[in-house]
């Protein structure tokens, strides 16, 4: 019934945007977890003088209120799809098989991703994003680059590139139940510390709709949807659980209203804006993602000094993001690459479930005919 109220406000939504543009066409984008916090302290770096708008990534928790509304308008709903058994592999890619590649177009092309764009494929920004294979790990540099003469790139903003496997047809049967997501990132540079690359899920056709847990080079993060033009967070502070990752508490004795930063669950270290905006900045770290088909995503993280996985998130109650799960149809599965930042990504694996991580590499899910 959720789905089905959140679907038809779906309808309603898309329906105004296109009248919008028509309109403006006229006219001149669970494993066990540690408290213990690593006793690495990273590195302090000086903050870039570049002034940012600000993101359009919410980092509150207020709740919004919904309401139903009669409507004589009818939907047909998605078919059920009958989720599949735990322990598959789903995707695997650690970028090992292919040779370093400093052009982005063979590079894309080798690993069968397609960048999208905001006219044909409806998504919110495009970049230019330069990839490349650097000794097994790809590396993405979107950083807003000085104009070299005759370079007529798009640099600097949000791009989304799909990944071409991972189409809504084929993950369907896999987000009908539970599942998980691992991948490594390590952030090399940003323009400030509100910077990300980030794997999205459950990715609508139209491009307008996708769940994000994006982990920021600063320390901090969030765990939403972005559904229709807006942000829906799924967690909330919470003094007993303390996972709400979008916290940047900058003191103990203020992470006790606004809960633990990842950088202090991770290196031991609190927010910093003014003298480490980028406390991250070359700490290899790996995510862990868990989908509940009637929640949405908790997340884990490690450094790479790290033994155990230590939890950062999970969907609550008292925050609006869950009462979107199942609002969109749509199950694919993309790489974002946020604006002005480079890194690496390796390491990448899906499989149903939330067992552990399945031993090899060879994909064993196989969608039904």
């Amino acid at each position: 019934m959720r789905s089905t109220m959140i679907k038809v406000l779906a309808s309603v939504l898309a329906i105004m945007m296109c009248a919008a543009a028509f309109v403006a066409c006229g006219k001149t984008e669970e494993p066990a977890a540690t408290t213990t916090a690593a006793t690495t302290t990273a590195a302090t770096t000086t903050e870039a003088t570049t002034t940012e708008a600000t993101t359009t990534e919410a980092t509150t928790t207020t709740a919004k209120t919904t309401t139903a509304t009669t409507t004589t308008e009818t939907t047909t709903a998605a078919p059920e799809v009958e989720a599949v058994k735990d322990g598959l592999i789903v995707f695997y890619e650690d970028f090992n098989s292919y040779a370093n590649n400093e052009d982005t177009e063979a590079t894309l092309k080798a690993i069968k991703w397609t960048k999208l764009f905001k006219e044909t494929n409806g998504v919110y920004n495009e970049s230019d994003v330069e990839f490349k294979i650097v000794d097994g790990r790809l590396y993405y540099d979107n950083w807003d680059a000085e104009a070299i003469e005759g370079d007529t790139r798009v640099r600097g903003k949000d791009s989304y590139y799909a990944i071409d496997m991972l189409t809504t047809e084929y993950m369907a049967p896999v987000v009908a139940g539970k599942y998980s997501l691992q991948y490594d990132l390590e952030y090399v540079d940003s323009k400030n510390e509100s910077r990300y690359a980030v794997i999205i899920t459950e990715c609508s056709d139209d491009g307008q709709c996708y769940n994000s847990f994006h982990f920021r080079i600063g320390g901090y993060g969030n765990n939403q949807c972005h559904f229709y033009g807006g942000w829906k967070t799924y967690d909330a502070f919470d003094p007993a659980t303390d996972l709400y990752v979008a916290s940047t508490a900058t003191t103990a004795e203020e992470a006790t209203t606004k809960g633990t930063p990842i950088c202090f669950k991770l290196l031991g270290v609190y927010f910093d804006k003014a003298n480490a905006p980028r406390v991250m900045q070359n700490v290899p770290v790996t995510i862990l993602q868990r989908w509940d088909p009637e929640m949405g995503h908790s997340a884990w993280m490690k450094t790479a000094e790290m033994k155990d996985f230590v939890k950062v998130t999970e969907p609550s109650v008292n925050a609006d993001g869950p009462m979107y799960v199942g609002g969109w149809d749509g199950c694919g599965v993309q790489f974002k690459v946020g604006s002005t930042i480079d890194g690496y990504i390796d390491n990448i694996i899906i499989w149903t479930g939330h067992g552990d991580k399945p031993a090899g590499t060879a994909v064993t899910y196989k969608p039904a005919a």
